[in-house]
């Protein structure tokens, strides 16, 4: 809905803003009519019969309010559910002498499938045209990602595998080290995620 609201919004703008100039050797009646098409890189401002109306505040008030609150519970929910069912690689091994049974990167399931809902909803956001939202949720899932992603993998990586030698003097159980390894390849492949999200919707 929003994104509909958005074209019709750039409608009215587009044809609000029409820029009068009479084109040489034509009839004076004749005006030159700016298109208004995506790619011109003119900017339209929308007009004060607009930004005064009921509509455009019902439209603040009833959608895009909502929409940020549900944005940000469904982010924070999709973080948390993916944790839940975070599954390791398997067939890790410190043996040099022994093949990997996975290819790289060695993550968790948890990073791809935060960053498919990340990518998804800054897709579904940017759709709607709308300042207020795209800002919103770019804030939220800053936040989330930060505090809920970034956080509980410090958390686990100080907390749960943290390689500490079982007795003093001895090395620290194999699977512990691996998964520490791991956590620390879910950070560094995120940040190559995120980068290539932010790119690839920069562009388009």
């Amino acid at each position: 809905m929003l994104s509909r609201w958005s074209l019709y919004c750039q409608f009215l703008a587009d044809k609000c803003n029409v820029s009068y100039a009479q084109v040489p050797e034509a009839p004076a009646n004749l005006l030159q009519v700016s298109e208004g098409v995506e790619g011109d890189n003119q900017e339209f401002t929308l007009p004060g019969f607009l930004k005064e109306s009921s509509l455009f505040k019902k439209i603040n008030d009833r959608l895009i309010g909502p929409f940020n609150s549900m944005t940000t519970f469904f982010v924070r929910r999709s973080v948390e559910k993916a944790f839940q069912l975070d599954e390791p690689p398997s067939g890790l091994t410190l043996n040099l002498q022994k093949p990997m049974k996975t290819d790289p990167p060695h993550i968790t399931s948890a990073v791809d499938d935060i960053m498919y809902i990340i990518n998804k909803v800054l897709q579904q956001s940017l759709a709607t045209s709308q300042i207020g939202v795209v800002t919103n949720v770019v804030s939220t899932m800053s936040r989330v990602l930060g505090s809920d992603f970034i956080g509980l993998t410090q958390r686990k990586m100080r907390d749960e595998y943290y390689p500490r030698a079982a007795v003093q003097g001895g090395q620290p159980p194999e699977q512990t080290v691996i998964m520490f390894l791991v956590l620390i390849n879910n950070l560094d492949v995120a940040v190559e995620y995120i980068q290539r999200i932010v790119q690839n919707n920069a562009e388009s």
